[in-house]
């Protein structure tokens, strides 16, 4: 079963280094068996970039501004974010699938926009449901609405790390 330690692995490989990253749907660790300082992929692959972090839940947000990395975290729904500016790196792991398959598109367009080296996207190969972890965490904005498939990105190398993948685009 891959874990954040395969991806990091995996990040830290493919990835040359970059300034500034944009992280939609940064998440947190706040309800998680896991340690944070170890399985953070923010913290273990891009801790000292300027970092800015998205997330619609206000946990989420509340945990990054306590635990970090260093980095602006604002709680938005990034459907919502004006997209105004380049980052070398975009990152969109494990947020696709919570999207509508027109939202979907809608962000990997903008997010192609503003990224200057790297866009890095992954999450569950096909659809789950996943309505016995939304009513365990609470969060109602982690239901599954569509499921991925690695082959509809071709220009993203694609990594299988079951039962997720993880894709990189680099400019």
């Amino acid at each position: 079963m891959a874990t954040n330690l395969d991806i990091i692995k995996i990040l830290k490989e493919e990835l040359e280094p970059v300034g500034s990253v944009l992280d939609l749907g940064c998440g947190s660790f706040y309800n998680s068996p896991y340690d944070y300082k170890e399985w953070d992929i923010l913290r273990n692959v891009f801790s000292g970039c300027k970092i800015t972090g998205l997330d619609i839940y206000d946990k989420n947000i509340e945990w990054r501004r306590e635990y970090g990395p260093e980095g602006v975290y604002v709680q938005m729904d990034i459907l919502n974010y004006l997209f105004d500016k380049e980052y070398d790196l975009v990152m969109c792991h494990h947020v696709l699938e919570h999207l509508t398959r027109i939202e979907h598109d809608y962000i990997l367009k903008r997010i192609k926009d503003v990224a200057k080296k790297y866009i890095v996207i992954g999450g569950p190969v096909g659809f789950s449901d996943n309505a016995h972890h939304v009513e365990e965490t609470g969060n109602p904005y982690e239901e599954h609405k569509i499921g991925l498939n690695p082959e509809d990105y071709p220009e993203f190398k694609i990594f299988f790390v079951e039962p997720v993948f993880l894709g990189i685009w680099k400019r």
